[in-house]
């Protein structure tokens, strides 16, 4: 089940992976508690459906943030638009 769970979280992070080309993913909240399982079962699934050269350099990592696992991602994603490389990448495709 582990397993299973760690693959579709895996496949998600690959379609985000393949959009924005990350240097890094962060996984927060609950699923923390069995990062030692999923992070590797979501790895392998990003490595296998993800572009190669997106995942060369890719990090994912657990999240010290656990209780309110949205936060970063938010304010990663608001720093992003603000700079402008984000905004260019999503306007241009």
């Amino acid at each position: 089940m582990i397993k299973e769970l760690g693959q579709n979280l895996g496949k998600a992070v690959a379609l985000v992976v393949n959009m924005f080309n990350p240097e890094k993913v962060l996984i927060g909240g609950d699923i923390n508690a069995a990062k030692d399982l999923l992070l590797p079962e979501i790895f392998n699934c990003v490595k296998q459906q993800a572009l190669p050269i997106y995942c060369q350099d890719l990090e994912i990592v657990s999240c010290r943030f656990i209780k309110n696992a949205t936060m970063p991602g938010a304010a990663l994603i608001k720093q992003a638009l603000y700079d402008g490389e984000l905004l260019m990448r999503v306007v241009e495709g």
